[in-house]
Order: structure tokens, then sequence, then C-alpha cells
């Protein structure tokens, strides 16, 4: 059997099925076994370069109707963004529930920061410079704030390392045998031998 070496695509720099030309079984298996992980490994990264394209667009959106001081806009274009951006990721089998927690978070704190400069901060006329901040808006933006901490705090909690450090504690109590409690300080606990010889009974 020859062995084969199968030709680079120019550009792409990936092994293409058409160039798996070779002759014997074991090679064209191989061969097309390499072009069907690579080609799945393209389509789920333009799948996923699609939704990051969702949301480039959705901020776009958000950021242009703030700067008219549109934070109702800016709100609608937020929320249908994230839940386009949600609804494409499951239909294509691509959703994340890392990715998730952090877009959800980051659209949150997003979000407060534009609440807290809208309605947190105001500049008056006099004196010149002077800065008033209202506890509405400041109050809004920390309870945004606040309930944005969950998606990371339940990320965090379902992280691998979280799971098994649970579980090797779990196994190390299993694994610990309690001693047995005595109920007067006249009794002693007797080792394997003494209760082999016969002169001690178990109580």
């Amino acid at each position: 059997m020859r062995v084969f070496k199968p030709e680079r695509i120019p550009f792409f720099n990936i092994y293409h099925p058409k160039a798996c030309k070779v002759s014997g079984i074991v090679g064209n298996l191989t061969c097309g076994k390499k072009s069907i992980l690579l080609q799945n490994q393209m389509n789920f990264n333009l799948k996923k370069a699609g939704g990051g394209i969702i949301l480039f667009l959705g901020l776009l959106l958000f950021f242009t109707s703030l700067g008219n001081n549109n934070l109702n806009l800016s709100l609608v274009y937020l929320t249908s963004t994230l839940i386009f951006w949600v609804l494409y990721s499951i239909l294509l089998d691509v959703f994340d529930i890392r990715i998730f927690a952090w877009v959800i978070s980051s659209a949150g704190f997003l979000l407060a920061i534009s609440i807290f400069f809208l309605y947190g901060v105001e500049e008056v006329p006099h004196p010149v410079g002077a800065i008033v901040f209202h506890s509405g808006g400041i109050a809004g933006a920390l309870g945004i704030s606040l309930f944005s901490l969950f998606p990371l705090l339940i990320l965090h909690q379902l992280s691998p390392e979280k799971e098994v450090s649970t579980e090797t504690l779990t196994q190390a109590a299993e694994e610990q045998v309690a001693e047995p409690e005595l109920f007067s300080d006249e009794w002693e606990l007797a080792t394997e031998e003494e209760l082999q010889s016969g002169e001690f009974e178990t109580g």
C-alpha cells in the first residue's frame, strides 16, 4: 500500500475531500474522516460567527439610539437582539450556556451603566461644572447590576472545578470511618488481636 499525502488547498490550509485520491481502502477512510471532521468544524465556526454578527448589529443599534438619548428604543433593540440571538443559537444547535451567561451579564451591566449616566448623573449650569446625583437613577443602575451577577454566579457554581471539588469532599466524607462512642470512661476500644484471642466480648 502506498503512503499518501493529501494535498492542501491554497488560502484555506485544510484537507479537501477531492484532494484525497489514494489507492487503498484504509487511506480513503482516513482521508474521508478528516475531511468530514474539518467540514463540520468549519460549519460550526460559521454558525457561531453568524451569532456574533447578530450581537454586533444589535449593539450598534443600541449605541445609536443611546446617543440620541432614547433609552426606550435602545432597550427594545437590546432585548430583541438577545431574543433573536438565543433563537438562532438553539435552532442551529450552537447554543452554549457559558456564552449565554456571559452575554446576558454583559448586557445587564451595559444597561446599568447607561441608566446611571442618563438618569443618575446630571450636570447643572450653576455653578459651572457642578454635578447632581439622582437617587432614583443610581438605585435603578445598582438593581440591574445586582441581577446581572446571577448568571455569572450560576456559571461559577456549574463550573467543572466546582463539581470536582464537591465530589472529592463527598468521597472523603464517605471514606472516613466514625469512631464508636464509649458510654463510660472504664471502657476502652479493643484491637483486632484482642478480639480474636477470645478474652473479650463485643458489646
